[in-house]
């Protein structure tokens, strides 16, 4: 077993960059001797968070080595796909060439969940996903287990699912059986008080709170709760209880997901009006910078129709998307038909559509969906040509057959077999 100290080191890179370079002497003595190693970098994204430009450094320690130290070292990176900066991956292409190496980590499968789950409750689970389509969530470990427990619940929803795994960790302090007797209203008030904390972390670019008795240039919860007329007693308890919890680490949200999932909660009852100037830009933009809570907005205001439409407005016609969450085939082909009537109506060339998050439509059904629908000669030129370019973006093999058939018929239109045309060429997808 491998010993910290001894074969294993750990440099939290945020301390060391707060206005300084990384100078780390296990590196410096590594660097200098024989031995190979494996330098990880865990939550990547969450780092740049917390002091920007981390990227910088790594960049700087890789090009500061030498060549024979370079072709000692292993650098793994672990960082969501949308949040990875885009110097560093050019920096990274460029320096390592064909080494570099651009992987997604394998989600949850069925024969790992099967092993989660007693395999008495695991075909009910199977029935609750599939009757509340929860295949975009599904994957995850805690939100696998929270189905299997509660698969007789009525209108379960992705957010639903979300709201009772945050509320479970409001119950952690060690799992200690005394937390699980907490009366259902504190949790509920905890969770209230929670998600009002993500809201102001968020949009204040703060990453954390001092916790009690601490040194720390963060505001407290107390002075938190005196800037904001909501957070009164017994919210300030309810929060001063919460930041106990498992839900947060030394003052801060747990995992940067966490946070994101609480401020969406926080916001689901805030009004269009108010929204606005929290998520847009000087131009009125979506920010890219909120873009994870954004995306998570269309699955927490579910009864609210004029934000959800003015998200998809904002965004294209296209629900904003983020890798923390996934689109149901439902909310797919709702997609779909926004994306169609606006064919209708528009120049816009459907192959910038693309850069709009056509590849979010990327879920289970959707090539048999767009199969039916490109064979209807019904439909205009202009919607079987966009059906064409989600097919290409969702990589749908269904949709191949049908590109044949279109490239074969001289009586389509010209430009639509030049689309399926494309479709075929790029057929070869991703197993």
């Amino acid at each position: 077993q491998l010993k910290l100290g001894e074969h294993v080191w750990f440099l939290p890179l945020e301390e060391h960059t707060v206005g300084c370079l990384i100078k780390d002497p296990e590196w410096d003595r590594w660097c200098s001797g024989t031995e190979r190693a494996c330098w990880i970098v865990d939550s990547f994204d969450e780092g740049e968070l917390l002091q920007p430009n981390i990227w910088t450094e790594i960049k700087r320690l890789i090009k500061d080595a030498d060549e024979a130290a370079r072709d000692r070292l292993t650098l793994i990176i672990f960082v969501r796909e949308t949040e990875a900066p885009e110097g560093l991956i050019k920096f990274l292409t460029q320096f390592y060439g064909q080494n570099f190496i651009d992987v997604e980590l394998m989600p949850l499968d069925i024969k790992n969940a099967r092993r989660m789950i007693a395999q008495k409750d695991f075909d009910a689970t199977l029935a609750a996903i599939r009757t509340h389509s929860l295949q975009g969530v599904c994957c995850i470990p805690a939100a696998l287990e929270y189905i299997s427990r509660h698969t007789d619940a009525t209108g379960l929803t992705e957010a639903g699912v979300w709201e009772g795994v945050l509320k479970e960790l409001l119950r952690e302090k060690g799992k200690s059986a005394a937390r699980k007797l907490v009366p259902r209203q504190e949790i509920d008030c905890q969770f209230k008080a929670a998600a009002r904390m993500a809201v102001i972390l968020t949009f204040s670019e703060l990453s954390g709170l001092a916790e009690e008795g601490a040194t720390s240039n963060a505001p407290s919860v107390a002075e938190l709760f005196k800037a904001d007329p909501f957070l009164r007693e017994p919210r300030l308890q309810a929060a001063r209880d919460a930041i106990k919890t498992a839900m947060f680490i030394g003052g801060r949200f747990a995992q940067k997901n966490i946070r994101e999932w609480m401020c969406a909660f926080g916001l689901r009852d805030v009004s269009l009006s108010r929204l606005k100037p929290l998520i847009t830009d000087q131009d009125g933009n979506l920010t890219r910078r909120h873009w994870g809570v954004i995306s998570l907005l269309h699955k927490t205001t579910k009864d609210k129709k004029e934000i959800r439409e003015w998200l998809c407005e904002k965004n294209g016609g296209v629900v904003p998307q983020s890798d923390l969450s996934t689109l149901t085939l439902a909310e797919a082909t709702e997609i779909v038909d926004r994306l169609e009537r606006i064919a209708n109506t528009t120049e816009w060339n459907v192959g910038l559509w693309g850069e709009r998050g056509l590849k979010n439509l990327r879920v289970g059904g959707i090539g048999d969906l767009l199969a039916e629908r490109l064979v209807d000669t019904s439909r205009s030129v202009t919607k079987r040509d966009l059906l064409v370019q989600i097919a290409i973006e969702t990589e749908s093999r269904e949709v191949l057959s049908v590109a044949k058939t279109l490239v074969a018929d001289t009586s389509e239109n010209e430009n639509l077999r030049r689309s399926a045309l494309g479709l075929l060429l790029k057929g070869e997808f991703r197993p």
